[in-house]
């Protein structure tokens, strides 16, 4: 797990990079390609991530991530972040293997 306080960082602008999935490819080092699968919410999505590394062969990765909203009770957001393959069944909804 990571956790970190960021201060002194626009809350929408990082909402804004995280939530632009299809975008990672112009500034993530290694990517490929990235793509949202299903929106699940508002603030919940499943995601494909490709990275082309060197040396390395491919690696991919199926996403599923939400966040939470905890700015009036606990002046917070959470974001979590996980493999599709960590939710039985969630992969098994989206037919991922």
């Amino acid at each position: 797990m990571i956790e970190a306080d960021l201060e002194r960082v626009s809350l929408f602008n990082l909402c804004g990079i995280i939530y632009e999935i299809e975008l990672f490819k112009n500034w993530v080092p290694f990517c490929d390609m990235s793509q949202t699968l299903r929106q699940l919410g508002v603030a919940e999505k499943v995601v494909y991530i490709k990275l082309g590394l060197p040396v390395l062969s491919d690696r991919e990765g199926y996403l599923h991530g939400f966040g939470v909203d905890r700015l009036e009770e606990h002046g917070s957001v959470v974001i979590i972040c996980n493999t599709v393959h960590s939710n039985k069944e969630l992969a098994d909804e989206l037919q991922i293997k």
